[in-house]
């Protein structure tokens, strides 16, 4: 993949580069992309959440009965004979 830089901000990523001690600027925009990538799926996992905390709140359910519910059915999981060995 190749990426183009506006050549304006060269001068910018230069002093961050050195100033933060990268190896090179290629090795910065990396780490920002990872870094930028982690921070999309934070956002996306958090709204995910909202929603679901909205629906089960529309559902009158309480988190109390998502932990009994869940509770059981992972003592029922544990107990079944047709489970396969993980």
């Amino acid at each position: 993949m190749e990426i183009h830089i506006d050549k304006k901000l060269t001068p910018e990523l230069q002093n961050i580069v050195t100033t933060l001690k990268f190896k090179n600027i290629e090795e910065f925009i990396n780490k920002a992309i990872r870094d930028k990538i982690l921070e999309v799926k934070r956002k996306r996992f958090f709204e995910l959440s909202d929603k679901i905390s909205e629906s089960l709140e529309e559902q009158d359910i309480t988190e109390q009965e998502i932990v009994n519910n869940f509770s059981f059915n992972r003592r029922s999981f544990s107990r079944n004979p047709l489970r396969p060995n993980i």
